[in-house]
């Protein structure tokens, strides 16, 4: 099936019904009024265009059912969902943890119908911020999975014509993806028990076309990904994982930094305006990471089975939610 490319647009009413539920059930968890984190409000990223401050059966789709007007739903991209007790609310904490992503909640699922999607995916810059806490002691490496927030483009998952390099054969992704939290610690890379890592993928190329992984992939330089905290942290109290992405301009590079706590924990990641130009990205191609600014992320929460992951709270601040495509 040929898909259609996606266009930004705001929520669409599905009848008074619908409408109202939503207006009520968004009441319920936006907070009464929140001033923009320090971060946000430096890059003019004003107005909060998602939050999650308390996770109830209103906001989360715990049942799996699709539908449109939750803001988390259990992840559907990759395999058949299983096991959909491992996600539970406990005094408005979502706790969630599993094998093979079987745990992970998005703020998207895959639908059959047009748009093919429902929930929200960001686009055009935005300052993304999560509350978790973890217990580092019960990390599982083999699990495949551990406590992870990060992010896809909705265009790679749908396939739509914006996800691939033009001017390239058919199927020839072109996408990113944002991590801005994974504890993959224990005996991995050499790092110390308070570090962990944060950073960008540019994924390219036909499926198969690289042996090792799905895509090709280049990574943003290793001395930026590796964050530390604080020597004596404790992951088991909540802490606050945030990033900052600026889109590019002809005038200005973009940038992904990120942030603990509120304090900046790296160099920042950037690049210039990508136009197009021919694969692979490399260190040498300063438009690498580029087509992030014209695509749209979509967030996720996830864990090992022996690990979960407990979220207290996720806001996203933007300019506006012009930039958005919700369903």
């Amino acid at each position: 099936m040929k898909r259609q490319p996606l266009k930004s647009q705001p929520a669409r009413p599905f009848g008074i019904t619908l409408l109202f539920a939503a207006i009520i059930g968004a009441l319920a968890y936006l907070p009464a009024s929140a001033a923009p984190p320090k971060a946000a409000l430096e890059a003019g990223y004003n107005t909060q265009t998602f939050a999650t401050r308390q996770f109830t059966s209103d906001n989360v789709d715990l049942s799996g059912s699709d539908r449109s007007g939750y803001q988390w739903y259990r992840m559907n991209f990759f395999k058949p969902r299983n096991e959909l007790g491992l996600t539970r609310i406990e005094n408005g904490e979502l706790i969630t943890g599993g094998l093979g992503y079987d745990g992970a909640m998005t703020t998207v699922t895959k639908i059959s119908k047009w748009p093919y999607f429902a929930g929200v995916a960001f686009g055009g810059g935005a300052y993304f911020e999560a509350e978790i806490s973890f217990d580092p002691e019960r990390v599982n490496l083999r699990e495949g999975v551990w406590p992870a927030w990060w992010s896809l483009t909705l265009e790679s998952i749908l396939e739509v014509p914006e996800t691939f390099w033009r001017g390239q054969p058919p199927g020839y992704f072109n996408t990113i993806e944002v991590d801005f939290f994974e504890y993959d610690l224990q005996g991995s890379r050499l790092r110390t028990r308070n570090q962990y890592g944060a950073g960008i993928h540019h994924w390219y190329g036909t499926r198969g076309m690289c042996p090792k992984t799905p895509l090709c992939g280049h990574g943003s330089p290793y001395a930026s990904g590796i964050q530390t905290g604080p020597s004596d942290i404790d992951w088991m109290k909540f802490h606050k994982f945030g990033a900052l992405w600026i889109p590019a301009t002809a005038d200005r590079p973009g940038s992904m930094t990120f942030f603990l706590d509120g304090k900046q924990s790296n160099q920042s990641i950037t690049w210039t305006m990508f136009k197009d130009e021919p694969p692979p990205p490399t260190s040498k191609t300063p438009w690498a990471f580029g087509p992030l600014d014209s695509l749209h992320l979509i967030l996720v929460l996830s864990s090992g089975k022996s690990s979960p992951i407990r979220v207290r709270s996720v806001e996203v601040w933007q300019t506006d939610d012009s930039r958005n495509i919700r369903h």
